[in-house]
């Protein structure tokens, strides 16, 4: 029920973390820090309500879609990403 745009503070985490694992001494520890949102809300619920957005547009903001008989849903979690890439 909350508002999704840029300045949600559990949207904007993954922008701040990424921020902070750019940082010089992270860097060199090899540290590469995110954040996901799993919505409980199903994507044509939520883009009903958001009919100006696409599932596009919830990928950018990190939110994912619970599926639980289709558990790649997770996958973007899961894939490594290499410092400097985002």
């Amino acid at each position: 029920h909350e508002a999704i745009n840029n300045y949600n503070d559990k949207i904007s985490l993954y922008k701040r973390l990424c921020k902070l694992s750019e940082k010089q001494h992270f860097q060199e520890e090899s540290v590469h820090m995110d954040s996901y949102i799993i919505s409980t809300t199903d994507f044509p619920t939520l883009i009903g309500k958001h009919p100006d957005m696409t599932k596009q547009d919830f990928d950018n903001l990190h939110i994912l879609f619970r599926n639980p008989t289709d558990l790649t849903y997770l996958s973007p979690i899961f894939q490594e990403t290499p410092l400097g890439n985002e």
